[in-house]
């Protein structure tokens, strides 16, 4: 919203919190309305990584959202498991992230 001089911003409050499955068609819109993808194209890659065992389980996926549940943003942190020295870590690398 644009602040006019004489009006008031409107202030929309975010919440950032773990992403669920109901929110899938909403983080693709994102992407879609962003970048110009082809919206089952781009969910069908989005759910190959995303829904694979290997990242399902260890991946995090946070989403942006409004008061009204609408989806502001969406960031994910990949699972790269890293060793060195015999010792294994659980890597992170961000990823997939819009608002």
């Amino acid at each position: 919203m644009e602040h006019h001089e004489g009006s008031r911003q409107k202030i929309v409050r975010m919440i950032v919190k773990e992403y669920e499955e109901q929110y899938l068609d909403n983080v693709i819109r994102l992407f879609v309305e962003e970048y110009g993808v082809e919206f089952e194209s781009y969910k069908a890659s989005f759910n190959q990584f995303f829904e694979h065992p290997f990242q399902k389980e260890n991946c995090l996926r946070i989403v942006a959202v409004n008061e009204d549940n609408d989806i502001m943003g969406f960031q994910s942190f990949f699972y790269w498991p890293y060793t060195k020295d015999n010792k294994s870590y659980r890597i992170y690398q961000s990823g997939s992230s819009i608002v």
